[in-house]
């Protein structure tokens, strides 16, 4: 060591940042600094990553020019990529511009939307001129001869494309993670929509079903048959459903209905209530400008009662909450702006959930 007193310094330096790139080329980690852990990942990602025991591959349609709101997704996505492969090596990916020289734009957005994938328009200024560029903020997981696309830009009405690009960020796990899943475990369990009790018209829920229906077999059960065949129906809500969805009924439930469900539940299986303990409906309130507000008796209250739960016929009120748009003016000459709504609460999950991770 007392030779080094005899080596410049700049030397020192040279092979000191020499031996840090070599190490840096050969070994990749992220420090998640972040206070609420944003680009850790979640265990249940980790768990379906741990189930890739053979090559997946990802297709990334972000490369090009594009604008700085879009170079920022590209950045993040290829960051949260090499977690993956770092986390499992089966797992590799590739950056591509649909858009190669002397290809039509229009003709390969009208491919991609013919898959399913709607390719973004975005203002571009440049030297005092505007003009749109076609950006493909998609990707595609494949694995086994399946192929399951990834949306990275999520859809937010009357949203700027940077605020889009930035709560797409946020949700890059989710999306990835979702089509993993897909083709890692499609169809493996089945998922009751109960039909009845007036509950949510398909159309209100059309969307919903078909995202479930990418990852389970979904299908329509009729209360009806509860009071016609109580245990039969048991016994087929057991034996062919994982999970019962309750899409918002407004008709009270009877003594036979609630029985079976109930004993549905606590014999091991799964049941997904979704509930309004008040009538008002925000359609009425566009229609008139005004609406009361009842109370809703389902008649559920000694069942949910046994769980712990308590839903009260109330309306909460929150300063912290999100706007709603309305129209000042009639016809064309209609502008339109947000007004604050206290009874829509913007309300932060405290603990970590993989449906609420990195969600705002």
């Amino acid at each position: 060591m007392r030779y080094l007193k005899y080596i410049p310094a700049p030397i020192i330096l040279f092979i000191g940042l020499f031996l840090i790139n070599s190490l840096g080329a050969s070994y990749f980690k992220r420090f998640d600094l972040t206070q609420d852990k944003r680009y850790t990942l979640s265990e249940p990602a980790k768990q379906v990553l741990d189930q890739v025991k053979s090559p997946l591959i990802i297709d990334v349609f972000l490369e090009g020019k594009f604008p700085a709101e879009f170079r920022k997704l590209q950045q993040e996505t290829r960051y949260l990529l090499e977690e993956f492969s770092a986390y499992n090596p089966n797992i590799s990916f590739y950056f591509s511009n649909p858009i190669e020289e002397g290809t039509d734009a229009e003709v390969v957005g009208e491919q991609f939307a013919n898959s399913g994938m709607s390719p973004t328009r975005v203002n571009v200024r440049a030297n005092g001129e505007e003009s749109f560029q076609i950006v493909f903020p998609w990707a595609t997981a494949n694995h086994n001869n399946r192929a399951a696309p990834v949306q990275l830009l999520k859809p937010i009405l009357g949203a700027s494309t940077e605020e889009k690009v930035f709560a797409s960020i946020q949700n890059l796990e989710y999306s990835f993670i979702n089509s993993f899943n897909q083709l890692l475990n499609a169809k493996s369990k089945s998922v009751a929509i109960l039909r009845g009790n007036r509950t949510l018209p398909t159309i209100k829920i059309d969307d919903f079903i078909r995202t479930l229906d990418l990852t389970y077999n979904v299908k329509f059960f009729p209360l009806d048959s509860i009071h016609n065949k109580p245990e039969q129906t048991l016994k087929a809500l057991r034996n062919n459903f994982d999970l019962v969805v309750v899409p918002k009924p407004k008709q009270a439930f009877t003594d036979t209905q609630k029985f079976v469900l109930d004993q549905y539940t606590m014999n091991g299986g799964t049941s997904l209530w979704l509930l309004d303990a008040v009538a008002m409906e925000n359609d009425s309130l566009y229609k008139n400008g005004s609406s009361f507000a009842f109370p809703q008796d389902l008649n559920i209250n000694d069942l949910f009662f046994k769980y712990g739960v308590r839903i009260n016929p109330v309306l909460v009120n929150d300063l912290v909450a999100a706007p709603i748009r309305l129209a000042d003016g009639e016809g064309t000459q209609a502008q339109y702006f947000n007004a604050p709504w206290f009874y829509q609460p913007m309300v932060k999950a405290l603990n970590i959930h993989p449906i609420t991770t990195n969600i705002e």
